[in-house]
């Protein structure tokens, strides 16, 4: 079967034909039926690379493939009108001239080739240290306020940006872009080999290969980004999420270059980026945090008294990083010694920084999070909060819009909580304030700021009916922000489940292989589905597993949980395992109904949900 999987990328269908009719064999009658011969000869259609949702959302066809050109990180010199670039070794269709029609010509480009140089010996950690170095490792209350008073006073002058590059790849390098379409900016893609033909790079309008397929030699090259940046013409980079988007020192890297980082700046990023560091100045501020130890005495006999000092069960967290990497629940004393070990070698491995801290463990938590953003004028919003409680290994796997079950008391608490940590740190851009919900007290506390646009940003789309892209645009421009705090509303509810390749029945383990057969819902304007892929591209082993985000609303939450039910009875996947069945069954479990939910919902209701009709009928590729 896997042998007949590898012959399967891009194929035409008389090859999948031939494929099917090996799989049937083998594979669960679902699948079989998918890849019958009938299915087969159907003429997919164009997967929607999003729907359209109320004004800004204007859901263009794929266009056409992009000029792609491969660069070296070696020295180089832009002259007015022309980039030096090396033609890549491939076949692909200029853009047309309708697609610069609305760029200044002073800011369009033609290229001259060259021969190719050799490539850059600079490693990435130098240039990181380099950068690291107009980055200032502590940031106080004091300085970030006076920053904050700073910007208000000052009126910043507006900042030229007709040419963005997407530092990013997948389904964010596609929503991005989507946006930069829609306001007549020219968009840049960056691609590995891996991703040599992804559907970011014939989204854009150019193209240049980063580098090799491994991240670090690519997606987290910041110097050959910058590079790039500078051949193209680019006056801004959009990191998206993960790779680059919370380096502080890509940021200030950026601004060393002359080119606007459309995110916070680096000392709001470095604030936020050590958690111990920031649970202190979110303390400063006013924020409630969860009662622990943030401090930088790191020996074991000092960290287990304060482990008994703060009580059982505690939790110990890596003070840099995410994803559940480096966390360990103690519940017993002897334990913690074993434990306080582990976390400190995951977090060491993951993060390059082995330091934790203690916090006291929440037993019932819902995770809460808020969404803000902030001008250089020194204004600040929140567009209300989203509940991300369902998870799997640490990671969301479902949230919504706005949250369940709370208060019109409670929401205006944390969503004013949420803007005071944002001006805490003299903040601009987008930003989501994490708090942590104690379903018996009923209180709540700061967790955690992740300085980008969040992977979950499009239910807050949903509900607000704002373009959080535009904003971010819009403000890196020097532009203050589009609405007051008035202005803001909130209109129905929204769902957001998110489809990754993965084997669930084997803890979620990650999945790679050919897309076979793709088909997604009905788009609609209360139906998105945001993705980087199309039947026939492959979900690669290189990067995160992620194949979709199925985004939808309603005007109230029972009608959009039907929604979300119906929408994903409508994905269809076959080629590799994904995890549509165990998103079927949270959707139509009776807790999830009743939003009584927590972060261990999964994990308290795995076997439920396993044996429901839908998981054991093998939805999705369960089976």
């Amino acid at each position: 079967m896997i042998r007949w999987a590898l012959h399967a990328r891009a194929a035409s269908r008389r090859s999948r034909r031939t494929l099917a009719k090996g799989l049937r064999g083998v594979a669960s009658p679902r699948v079989a039926r998918l890849l019958s011969p009938q299915r087969l000869s159907e003429t997919p259609p164009t997967l929607p690379v999003a729907t359209q949702f109320r004004a800004p959302y204007q859901s263009p066809p794929v266009p056409a493939a992009p000029a792609a050109f491969a660069v070296s990180s070696a020295p180089f010199s832009v002259r007015a009108g022309s980039v030096s670039a090396v033609a890549a070794p491939r076949s692909r269709s200029s853009p047309s001239a309708s697609a610069f029609s609305a760029i200044p010509a002073s800011a369009r480009f033609s290229t001259v080739n060259r021969a190719p140089s050799a490539p850059s010996s600079l490693p990435a950690a130098s240039y990181l240290a380099a950068a690291s170095s107009a980055i200032s490792l502590s940031v106080s209350t004091a300085s970030a306020n006076s920053a904050a008073s700073a910007a208000s006073a000052a009126t910043p002058a507006l900042v030229p940006i007709s040419t963005v590059l997407v530092a990013n790849r997948g389904e964010i390098a596609c929503r991005v872009m989507r946006t930069l379409k829609r306001l007549a900016i020219r968009s840049v893609a960056v691609y590995s080999d891996a991703d040599r033909d992804a559907l970011h790079v014939r989204s854009a309008d150019v193209a240049f290969r980063v580098g090799p397929a491994a991240a670090r030699e690519s997606y987290l090259r910041g110097d050959a980004i910058l590079d790039i940046a500078e051949r193209c013409g680019a006056q801004a980079i959009h990191p998206g999420y993960g790779f680059l988007s919370e380096n502080a020192a890509f940021a200030a890297a950026c601004q060393q270059r002359g080119v606007e980082f459309i995110g916070p700046p680096p000392s709001a990023i470095q604030a936020m980026g050590d958690k111990s560091a920031a649970k202190e100045l979110m303390t400063s501020a006013g924020v409630p945090v969860v009662p622990g130890y943030h401090g930088e005495d790191q020996s074991e006999g000092f960290l287990e008294e304060e482990a008994r000092c703060i009580g059982y069960p505690i939790l110990i967290k890596a003070t840099q990083g995410g994803g559940g990497k480096g966390m360990r629940i103690v519940h017993d004393p002897q334990d913690f010694l074993a434990s306080l070990a582990g976390a400190a070698r995951e977090a060491a491995a993951a993060f390059g920084n082995g330091r934790v801290l203690l916090e006291r463990y929440i037993q019932r938590p819902r995770h809460i999070e808020v969404q803000v953003f902030a001008d250089k004028h020194g204004n600040a919003v929140h567009l209300f909060e989203r509940d991300c409680s369902v998870q799997r290994r640490h990671q969301k796997i479902i949230e919504e819009a706005p949250a369940p079950g709370i208060s019109p008391e409670f929401r205006r608490q944390i969503c004013a909580a949420a803007v005071d940590a944002a001006k805490a740190v003299g903040y601009v851009g987008a930003g989501t304030v994490e708090f942590i919900l104690d379903c018996d007290s009923n209180e709540f506390f700061f967790m955690e700021m992740n300085t980008r646009l969040q992977v979950e940003h499009p239910v807050t789309e949903m509900v607000t009916g704002q373009d959080l892209v535009e904003w971010q645009v819009r403000v890196a421009r020097g532009e203050p922000l589009p609405l007051n705090q008035e202005d803001v509303r909130l209109t129905g509810h929204a769902f957001e489940a998110r489809v990754y390749a993965e084997n669930v029945p084997r803890g979620f383990l990650p999945a790679a292989g050919p897309l076979l057969y793709l088909r997604t819902p009905e788009p609609s304007a209360c139906v998105r589905v945001e993705t980087g892929v199309q039947e026939g591209d492959d979900v690669s082993t290189f990067y995160d597993p992620m194949i979709a985000k199925l985004v939808v609303s309603a005007p109230n939450r029972s009608e959009a949980l039907q929604r979300l039910r119906q929408s994903l009875g409508q994905y269809e996947v076959a080629g590799v395992p994904t995890n549509l069945a165990l998103l079927q069954a949270v959707a139509c479990h009776a807790g999830f109904e009743h939003a009584d939910v927590d972060t261990h919902f999964v994990q308290r209701h795995y076997d439920e949900l396993m044996t429901s009709p839908l998981a054991s009928a093998g939805r999705g590729g369960l089976d």
